[in-house]
């Protein structure tokens, strides 16, 4: 707020239609703030709501997609979904010019943040049902320490999560995924062998004895969508001994990059299974 303004009435600002937009002028780019083009439906109590329209700066946190937070200086780990029109901004109006708008845009950041945060719940529930429990897993650092949600809180975030996947099923005339009704059974059996390999991995990393492996050979995905890649690993025995293991596993991108052919890792090994292997965290 700016200053005390005890004779300003309280009010709040709906934003109607805005862009926000990163400021440039003769001296490069204002890296303090954005710029806001905006038109106003302000409530007042007791009175009927107007509207105008400004340009003004604002917090860089209405940009869509930035990592700004409540100030220039602080940053989020998970980026902002900007200004809402669902949540608006409380404001103080000048008593002589409705026109003029005393906003808090601190206390409009801490109304934000929890609605940014179901929308985030919300995308990362999608992208569960669309790619399976790996998508969830590997879910991109946007949807990552996410707040706990009350039970009727998660129960409503569940309830737009079907809304928006039967949606995208409508839209598509098949799955989620857009894949057949077989592709999916075959996508939701493939995540159940993935979580249930991820809990045997963390098992391993604890309990196997250590090896060293070279990639062979990586193929996959399994099919469409799939995350699915067997890998045939080379391991070589502590006691000079060398022998072949196929092991599939869930990867994204990021990880098949690491296991071009002649590369060298290390490995976990189930002491009663040598057949069971699983990557050391490197």
């Amino acid at each position: 707020m700016l200053g005390r303004r005890n004779d300003w009435i309280p009010a709040r600002a709906e934003p109607l239609w805005h862009q926000a937009y990163n400021v440039v002028n003769d001296q490069g780019a204002d890296d303090f703030s954005a710029g806001l083009d905006v038109q106003w439906r302000v409530h007042i109590q007791g009175r009927a709501p107007y509207e105008f329209e400004e340009k003004r700066r604002a917090p860089l946190w209405v940009i869509k997609g930035t990592g700004h937070g409540r100030h220039w200086f602080l940053f989020r780990l998970r980026a902002t979904h900007g200004l809402l029109r669902e949540v608006g901004v409380p404001c103080r109006v000048h008593p002589d010019n409705p026109h003029k708008l005393d906003i808090d845009w601190s206390q409009a950041y801490d109304e934000h943040q929890p609605i940014w945060d179901r929308m985030d719940a919300v995308a990362k529930g999608v992208t569960a049902r669309r790619d399976g429990p790996l998508g969830k897993l590997l879910a991109p650092i946007e949807y990552m320490r996410l707040p706990k949600f009350s039970a009727e809180e998660q129960e409503a975030i569940d309830r737009e999560i079907d809304a928006e996947v039967a949606r995208q099923d409508k839209a598509t005339g098949v799955g989620a995924t857009g894949h057949t009704a077989d592709d999916l059974a075959k996508l939701q059996a493939e995540g159940k062998f993935i979580q249930a390999q991820q809990k045997e991995a963390k098992r391993l990393r604890k309990q196997g004895r250590r090896a060293f492996a070279t990639v062979l050979e990586l193929s996959g995905p399994s099919g469409p969508a799939s995350w699915l890649y067997t890998v045939r690993l080379q391991i070589h025995e502590p006691d000079g001994g060398t022998r072949v293991v196929d092991h599939s596993q869930g990867m994204n991108y990021a990880m098949t990059q690491r296991l071009k052919p002649g590369s060298r890792l290390t490995v976990r090994i189930d002491p009663l299974d040598p057949e069971r292997v699983a990557f050391e965290r490197q």
